[in-house]
């Protein structure tokens, strides 16, 4: 497994900004990890191929969500 650039799969959190709840829009399937900005492991699951719905209590802040599939890892920030 290395780092690698998701570009060329479909990948799209909305709404960025949230509220808590958000969909996760991916091209196959990986697992994911919410980090707050002191590195804690806030949550972690699986995700299927296509859109998928999360709700989680989430306090205002900024948060990394990873995403990590069979062709690499690639972050990005959830407000």
């Amino acid at each position: 497994m290395h780092i690698g650039d998701l570009t060329n799969h479909k990948f799209n959190i909305y709404p960025n900004p949230t509220n808590g709840k958000f969909s996760i829009e991916l091209e196959t399937e990986a697992t994911f990890t919410i980090i707050d900005m002191r590195g804690s492991i806030l949550h972690s699951g699986s995700l299927k191929s296509g859109t998928s719905q999360l709700d989680y209590s989430l306090s205002s802040g900024t948060y990394i969500i990873q995403i990590q599939t069979a062709n690499g890892i690639v972050s990005k920030k959830l407000i």
